[in-house]
Parts: structure tokens; C-alpha cells; sequence
């Protein structure tokens, strides 16, 4: 495309990338990154630029120079100070990209060098940046008359979210006519948040947000890569257009979006618990740290749900969680799908593991006895509501799994050789998981992101959804637009969804944890419920919008974490079977088995594939995607020698939903692989190799160092 007609017309399509999108007016932006993991700016010294090159600093903005994410912020451009190794401090935009990267090399910047920290497993108080304990009964008293006390540390590490477009946003002015000044700025970007990125892009400005309009572009699978990302990139993009008058894309390279880009967070576990004779749980006490970068976000989100996920789904009257946020001068490391739970998931799973074989029982049998009942309470203080029992779903995988059988030869082959050396062939090795996912926001936090839909029902019958959630598959759309066929008996050829656009589509909050299918598919269903009432009694066309509301009874005490803690909770259980070889030490999943309450499950086809999807990415973390840093510089710079696992390599898969009983309601599910699938992974390979295996990811190499241990 080469003209103005060509990026009009492509930005009418729904939801291109921006990759795609070009103009011949438009300027191409370029960001200047620290060269330093903390230091303060002395000068930047820029060479004479080009005609038509201009550069933009923190001393460039208009309005205010951070980007705030629930009260936590981070500055747009560094402004004095850097604090990790790539952090934005100007942008260069011009007509000619290669022209940009010529400067870009040109121009320097003197730097005073501070004290960096990389390292969180012990921290100095310093850097805690939110720290928090939650304690029921007296842990300390059970644990010292327990019958056995079984004690472990476990690490999680980073893991790069890959999506199938870089971070990027294209930024235009539209005219208030067709012959007077600019008017309104669009803001183009893939964003899982618009109205995040609207207020942002305002604030930077300094304009009122209903001056800005935001359209989402195609984001692909994202795993909430792009949740609040995208609004910095945005705020970049838009400084240039708005200095400019001129269209801005600012598009990463897929190397610069590796190296500095958010990750997951790595995490670091210390559990202590408590048996009695018979192997039940009496006491747990539990550690746990996770690195949120320079610029910690979503701190109180991800700490909350690591902490109440750190026990497991299992029954213990005496537990005391310590958790600590800690801040370091990597990139930010924090929101990844599950907001820190897989990782917490991870530590006691793989715990519970050790514990079976000190309490001389076979994972199974073990969680069968310590696994939450119905009725008893959780750790945050509720009787638990599960509806298909733990029971039901543990029966469900040792029978299509054959666990019972393959854990004893598996345990009978370990303990029948000398060495690993001395085994000829593959050695075998089965795990066993247990975990939940709760919905949305936890506590109250649904009643601070607000969500609204609009539901309208036009004059020849044709209904229209307006929502600013981003759904995440076709499938997702389609079971939006089936509420409707289902509820008003419409064709679903004349059930549409808006085109994603603030002013246009009302703010449904973040697209993130699993909302969109149980916050967001339950206010379209009472939208057209009401359309139904209204429909032979009130004239069209007929537009109801509705707005989510946590109930007042729910209650939820913040200090203490104690209350019921999401909208809906599913549970699911997995196995994972591994060969091993002995002198590689390669490890090939033979098979796995999921079983998933999930509530109603609206799709069941498409649910299976989502299911499949979080399967590969979970295999991925547990077994290669490593991501270590050096003195604050990626370890491994080359994104492209970063290993994901390999389709070639998947397994047949046994996936089964359960039926539910919990009044139709459907729940999130694609977030339960991340946190069942690298526990039962590194059991698996912790019973064929005879070592214990408590880091993810766990690679042949992190094997090999294992068996060296004498």
C-alpha cells in the first residue's frame, strides 16, 4: 500500500496489524534505550538531524510523564534516572527507517553509574516493595509435634510471552472538517485494555481523553503480553504524531521486543510442612519471593493470588504464608496468564510430590486423603464449592491413565538400577497435579476496573454487541453471538460486533482472566434478557446496557485475605508421562491427561483446543523456554535461539470436562494448564531420572547438572 487512499482503506477492515499499516505522510519511530542497568543521565548529545528527523524526551511532553497502572507508575521516557537496561528515553521519528537507525547509532548519551541489584531470593528491605503474611491456626506449634516434617525449595523462571506481532502502535490525526486543524488523535494499537491506553495517551498529551480515540488492532494470542504494554508504546507513538501533525508507527523489532519487553515473573519458594502418622498435612509454612523488574505493576494482584495459590487446593488448619514483591533493575517482569499463580502452583505440586514419597504413597492416594473436600474450608476462609469433587477427577485420570500401575513400575524400575548411566533404554517417569482458577479481579477488585456492555436490537431485527473486550478467539465471539440467537431467536447472520473503539464501545475493562467468558458472556446474556421483555412492548429499535456489579454481600477483607475471592473457581487435575534419555538426558512426553470443571462449557470442540493451546505453552515453560539474565542483560540475546516446545514433538492428548452442577454458569479454563502441566512435567521426569527436579524450566541440561550432584 502506498498511498493515503490505501491506509484508509486498510484501516477500515477489522482489526489489521500494525504492521500492515503504512502511509505515504507517515513518520517511523525509533526508540533510544539506556545503555545502563542504573544510572543517572548526564547529557545526550544528538548529532544535526536530517530534514523531516525529530527527537523527543522526556522534556518533550506536553503533559504529565508517567503511565499508571492501578495507583503503581512508571516514567514514559526516563527523565534523570534509568533503571534497567533498554528503558525508552527518547524516540526519533522521521520519513525514512533507515535513515532513523543511522542516527539512532549516532547519538550519545553520558551516564553516571548507580548500584544496580539483579538478584531477588534474598533481598534488602530496600527493594521489598509490597510484603505481605497471611497465617491461620499455629504452624509453628504443629510443626513441632508433626510426626515427619518435609521441607523443599522450588524456582520458577521468566518466560516470554511470543506473540504473533511485535508491540506497536500507529498513531494518526483526523481533522475536525475536512479543511480545519486536526481534531481528534486515533491511536491504533493491540491492545487488551483501550481504555487504559485512551487515559494514558491523555495524560502524556495533556488533552481530555474524549479528544483521543483508540482502535485495537489484531492481537492474536497474547497471554496478557499486552495488557499494559501497548499503552506505553502508544503514548510514544502518539507524542510523535501530536508534535508532528503527522501520522507516527512505532513497530519493535522482534529482537527489541525480546530484550526488553515484560515476562513473566521469576519466583522462588521455600515450603516447610507438617505430617502426622498417617501422611495428612497438619502444617504448612511457606516462603515465597517474585522479581518484578524495575517498575513493579499489578503488584497487589499477583502477590494476593501467588500467596492463596501457595497452599494448593489442599486441606491444612494451620498455614503461614510470607510473600514478598521485589524490585530489581531487570525489564518489568509481571503479568503473565494466571497473574503469578502457575507459579505458586508449581512450587506445592511439586512439594506434595517430595512428600508422598516421605509418607510412603503413591501421589494419588496421597491427594485423595489431603485434597478440600466440599463443605471444608478454604484458606481464605470459605467452605469450598466445588462441584465435581477432587475425588471424581483423580478417579477420572488414574483410570484413563493407567497412574496406579505406571507409578509402581516406574518406582520399581528406579529402584532396581544402579545408576541412570547403566540404564539401556528410556526410563520412565509419571506425574500427577492438582490446581484452580479463579475469575477475574480477586476480592473487590472487579468493582474498580468497570465493565459495561451494550446489547442493541434494530429496526429489521438485527442485533449489535458494543463492548471494548477483546475476544481473544473467533470461538469467543461466536458463543457471545450465540447468547443472543439462544435468547431473542434471531439468525446469527444478523448478530454483528462492534468494531472495537473507545467513545464508540463502552469500557469493559482489561480482557484478562477469563472475564470475557463469565464477566462479560453473563452481562450479554442479561442484556438480551431484558431486550426479550421489552421487545413486544416497546418500539424499536431497543438498547439496554448493562454494567457489573460485584454483589454487596460478598465480602472480602483486603488486610487479611480472608472472604470469598473470585466470581468462580474451576478445579482441574492432569498427568503427564515423560521418557527420558539416559545419556542425553532429552525428555519426550509420552502422554497427558486433563480433566477440567469448568462449568458449563459453552463449545466443547473449541474449549478442547484452548485447552491444547495452554497444554503446548505450559510444556514450553516447563521444559525449554529459559531466560536468564547477566549482569541485567539477557543471557541469551538471540530471540530466535529461543526454544518453545515443538508441535512435531506433542502428544496425543485426553482432555475431559466433568460435568457441572454450578446453575450453567460458565468458567474460565485456559489458564489451569499453565499452572497443572510443568508440576506433573517435573515429577514425571523427577521419578524417571531418580533426582528431584524443583525448577522449571527443567532442560536436559538442568538434568545433567542434577546427576552430577554427588
Amino acid at each position: 500500500m502506498s498511498n493515503s487512499r490505501s491506509i484508509r482503506r486498510l484501516l477500515r477492515n477489522k482489526n489489521p496489524f500494525i504492521t500492515d499499516m503504512y502511509d505515504e505522510g507517515m513518520l517511523h519511530c525509533v526508540t533510544i534505550r539506556s545503555e545502563k542497568s542504573h544510572a543517572r543521565i548526564i547529557r545526550i548529545l544528538v548529532p544535526d538531524l536530517p530534514d523531516e528527523v525529530i527527537l523527543l524526551s522526556a522534556d518533550d511532553i506536553p503533559g504529565e510523564n508517567f503511565l499508571d497502572i492501578r495507583g503503581e507508575q512508571m516514567p514514559i521516557l526516563a527523565a534523570g534516572e534509568v533503571r534497567y537496561i533498554g528503558e525508552p528515553i527518547a524516540i526519533l521519528a522521521g520519513p525514512n527507517l533507515g535513515i532513523l537507525e543511522i542516527v539512532r547509532e549516532q547519538i550519545q548519551i553520558t551516564y553516571e553509574e548507580m548500584d544496580a541489584f539483579f538478584t531477588f531470593e534474598q533481598p534488602p528491605e530496600e527493594r521489598v516493595k509490597l510484603k505481605k503474611v497471611k497465617q491461620q491456626g499455629d504452624p509453628d506449634e504443629a510443626l513441632a509435634n508433626a510426626y515427619q516434617v518435609v521441607e523443599g525449595e522450588y524456582r520458577t523462571g521468566a518466560q516470554e510471552h511470543m506473540y504473533s506481532e511485535p508491540q506497536g502502535a500507529y498513531a494518526t490525526w483526523e481533522s475536525a472538517s475536512k479543511s480545519g486543524p486536526p481534531g481528534t488523535l486515533t491511536v491504533h494499537t493491540p491492545s487488551q485494555w483501550p481504555y487504559h491506553v485512551r487515559a494514558t495517551v491523555a495524560r502524556v498529551l495533556g488533552v481530555a481523553p474524549q479528544t483521543i480515540r483508540v482502535k485495537a488492532s489484531e492481537a492474536g494470542i497474547t497471554l496478557d503480553g499486552k495488557l499494559w504494554y501497548p499503552s506505553l508504546v502508544a503514548a510514544h507513538a502518539a507524542l510523535v504524531a501530536s508534535a508532528a501533525k503527522q501520522p507516527a508507527k512505532l513497530l519493535y523489532s522482534r529482537e527489541e521486543d525480546f530484550l526488553y519487553t515484560s515476562k513473566r515473573a521469576p519466583a522462588h519458594f521455600k515450603h516447610l510442612s507438617g505430617l502426622d502418622r498417617e501422611g495428612h498435612l497438619v502444617a504448612m509454612k511457606v516462603w515465597l519471593t517474585f522479581n518484578a523488574g524495575a517498575y513493579p505493576v499489578f503488584t497487589q494482584e499477583i502477590l494476593d493470588r501467588m500467596i492463596m495459590s501457595s497452599t494448593g487446593a489442599y486441606s491444612c488448619s494451620n498455614i503461614r504464608v510470607e510473600g514478598s514483591c521485589v524490585s530489581t533493575n531487570l525489564p518489568p517482569m509481571n503479568v503473565f496468564a494466571g497473574f503469578g499463580a502457575a507459579q505458586s502452583f508449581f512450587a506445592v505440586e511439586t512439594h506434595t510430590f517430595r512428600i508422598t514419597e516421605v509418607a510412603q504413597l503413591d501421589p494419588c492416594t496421597w491427594k485423595r486423603h489431603n485434597l478440600l473436600q466440599k463443605g471444608q474450608l478454604t484458606f481464605t476462609g470459605v467452605p469450598m464449592r466445588q462441584d465435581a469433587d477432587a475425588a471424581s477427577i483423580l478417579d477420572l485420570l488414574e483410570t484413563q491413565s493407567d497412574f496406579q500401575r505406571k507409578y509402581a513400575a516406574y518406582e520399581l524400575q528406579k529402584k532396581r538400577r544402579s545408576t541412570l548411566a547403566a540404564q539401556e533404554e528410556y526410563t520412565r517417569g509419571i506425574g500427577l497435579s492438582f490446581a484452580y482458577q479463579g475469575t477475574g479481579f480477586h476480592g473487590r477488585g472487579e468493582d474498580e476496573e468497570q465493565c459495561t456492555v451494550i446489547v442493541s436490537l434494530d429496526t429489521d431485527g438485527k442485533a449489535e454487541i458494543r463492548t471494548s473486550a477483546i475476544p481473544s478467539t473467533d470461538a469467543l465471539a461466536q458463543i457471545w453471538k450465540q447468547n443472543i440467537v439462544d435468547i431473542l431467536g434471531i439468525a446469527e447472520n444478523d448478530v454483528s460486533i462492534a468494531e472495537v473503539e473507545t467513545g464508540v464501545t463502552p469500557d469493559a475493562g482489561p480482557s484478562t482472566l477469563s472475564r470475557n467468558i463469565t464477566v462479560v458472556n453473563r452481562l450479554i446474556e442479561s442484556c438480551c434478557t431484558t431486550i426479550k421483555k421489552r421487545r413486544f412492548r416497546h418500539p424499536l429499535p431497543i438498547d439496554v446496557k448493562k454494567t457489573f456489579r460485584l454483589p454487596r454481600a460478598r465480602e472480602w477483607d483486603a488486610e487479611r485475605m480472608i472472604g470469598e475471592p473470585f466470581t468462580s473457581v474451576s478445579w482441574g487435575g492432569a498427568v503427564v508421562e515423560v521418557d527420558v534419555d539416559p545419556v542425553t538426558f532429552e525428555t519426550h512426553v509420552r502422554g497427558i491427561w486433563i480433566a477440567i470443571d469448568g462449568g458449563q462449557i459453552l463449545r466443547p470442540d473449541q474449549a478442547r483446543k484452548n485447552v491444547e493451546t495452554a497444554v503446548f505453552q505450559a510444556l514450553g515453560w516447563a521444559s525449554r523456554e529459559r531466560i536468564e539474565f547477566t549482569d541485567g542483560r539477557l543471557t541469551w540475546p538471540d530471540f530466535q535461539a529461543y526454544q518453545t516446545a515443538d508441535f512435531r514433538e506433542y502428544p496425543n492428548l485426553w482432555i475431559h470436562f466433568p460435568e457441572s452442577t454450578d446453575n450453567g454458569l460458565a468458567k474460565g479454563i485456559g489458564e489451569l494448564p499453565l499452572s497443572l502441566i510443568p508440576a506433573a512435567y517435573a515429577e514425571a521426569v523427577s521419578q524417571a531420572t531418580g533426582k528431584y527436579m524443583d525448577r522449571i524450566p527443567t532442560t536436559a541440561e538442568t538434568v545433567n547438572a542434577y546427576m552430577e550432584e554427588t
